[in-house]
């Protein structure tokens, strides 16, 4: 089934052009010029994704946002606003309101691609964990119920079920609305039961969970523990949730950021030649942008890895020619030298692991010797492979030469070897590789030599092709 996408936008000829961009993707598209007729189509059409334009002849594209939420079944659409509105104030207030992402027409057809294909991951890995969150609760022995932002019934367990948690609802939403917190828990008699609910909201979908404990035999410092441990179980949604949280919180600044940067190099054009100073720093501005969303997207990567086996997809694919196409990127994105690789595998050997991982680990490994070197000219990264009944075993040797390892107090390099191991391995590149290998059920192993280097290992627990 194609993806659908609604377009908003009163200029015909913008709107003719996106509607062919789309419909060359394959897309199904449905167009309107007004915000009012756009809301009309959204309940006969369900779109997956909607393109608004911000200043409409009847409503705004935030107003239509607003309408947008408030729409059962429709609240979680993704929108991505485009104006020729460049001014930052339009960003801020934009993303405020709810939209998903923003475009400054003129706009390239890859900027909306790229931002298309960002928001329906983005709906891809929401439905991922709602899935394994509902098969989880359905099985626990915890009462859960969930409810709306108005305080309507949206979900509840067979073990709510079983007690008529539906009772509770009218005392819950009420102290919902008298708290100032969106997470809290508060004690409550019911017949002849003393009972804790447990209240969570969800971020990214804006409903609440309750988890219900009995506690009518306890003492109301000291929880079951069985209990306990499947609500910590539980609350690993907001876990899950919590790469979208960050990626949604930090888009904003991020838009706004990179928007000044634009402004700041129309100006130093317009006032200045080429070469102008202020050149290297923006450019070193957008590299930090860049490096912030990095490690975002890592973070999910690192939380799709904790998600069931049956999520994560399994592909076979060779050491070697995967390295290679990854050296060959790295080596553009990070100005290395031609021989910094050497790949000392062969061909035939396979490895059976999520692909989107395997990148993520290497990924951060090339990072992390870079910043282990005071010069790119002088990284050796050395790949080996070994492999044994039950593991497959990659060691990456990080061979830099003494002329590397010159002292510089303004040097973050040196900084970095001047680190203890114990100091280097609690990184955010080291947990992001310990996760992904553990939740795999592998190992990763890490050693700095003194003058000579550091060496990475990474141990692969065999999986059989399916």
């Amino acid at each position: 089934m194609s993806v659908k996408i609604l377009v908003v936008e009163d200029q015909k000829s913008v709107r003719e052009n996106i509607e062919e961009l789309l419909e060359l993707e394959g897309f199904e598209v449905k167009s309107a010029d007004t915000a009012g007729e756009g809301f009309r189509l959204i309940e006969p059409f369900s779109p997956d994704l909607i393109i608004s334009d911000l200043m409409l002849p009847d409503f705004s594209g935030t107003e239509l946002i607003d309408k947008l939420r408030d729409l059962e079944g429709f609240s979680e659409t993704p929108v991505i606003i485009i104006t020729g509105n460049d001014k930052p104030e339009t960003f801020r207030t934009s993303m405020s309101r709810g939209a998903d992402d923003y475009l400054s027409k003129p706009f390239k057809a890859q900027e909306l691609y790229d931002s298309i294909a960002s928001q329906l991951h983005k709906i891809e890995i929401r439905k991922e964990n709602v899935e394994l969150i509902a098969e989880l609760s359905q099985q626990s022995p915890l009462p859960i119920i969930r409810i709306n932002q108005f305080g309507k019934l949206i979900y509840s367990n067979p073990a709510a079920n079983q007690i008529n948690c539906e009772n509770f609802i009218d005392l819950i939403f009420e102290r919902i609305s008298s708290k100032n917190t969106l997470n809290f828990d508060f004690e409550f008699p019911f017949e002849d039961q003393l009972f804790k609910a447990v209240v969570t909201h969800n971020n990214l979908q804006g409903y609440y969970n309750i988890y219900f404990l009995d506690i009518t035999n306890e003492n109301k410092k000291n929880i079951e523990l069985s209990q306990k441990n499947e609500l910590i179980l539980l609350k690993n949604e907001n876990l899950m949730q919590f790469a979208y949280i960050v990626s949604h919180d930090l888009k904003a600044p991020i838009i706004n950021l990179r928007q000044l940067t634009n402004l700041i190099k129309l100006k130093t054009d317009e006032n200045s030649k080429l070469n102008s100073p202020e050149e290297p720093l923006l450019e070193l501005f957008d590299q930090s942008l860049s490096k912030i969303e990095d490690v975002m997207r890592d973070l999910n990567e690192i939380l799709k890895a904790r998600d069931d086996k049956s999520i994560a997809v399994y592909e076979t694919f060779s050491i070697r020619e995967q390295i290679e196409k990854l050296s060959l990127l790295f080596k553009n994105d990070l100005k290395m030298a031609n021989d910094a690789v050497t790949i000392d595998i062969d061909r035939k050997y396979t490895l059976n692991f999520p692909v989107s991982s395997f990148n993520t680990l290497l990924k951060n490994i090339f990072e992390d010797s870079m910043n282990y070197n005071d010069s790119n000219n002088l990284l050796k990264l050395e790949f080996k492979y070994s492999e044994s009944e039950q593991f497959k075993v990659l060691e990456i040797t990080n061979n830099c030469t003494s002329n590397s390892l010159k002292t510089s107090q303004l040097n973050s390099s040196s900084l970095y070897k001047s680190s203890t191991q114990n100091d280097i391995e609690k990184g955010l590149a080291f947990q992001i590789i310990k996760n992904i290998m553990n939740s795999h059920e592998g190992d990763f192993r890490f050693q700095k030599k003194d003058e000579t280097g550091c060496s990475y290992k990474l141990i692969f627990k065999q999986h059989d092709a399916l």
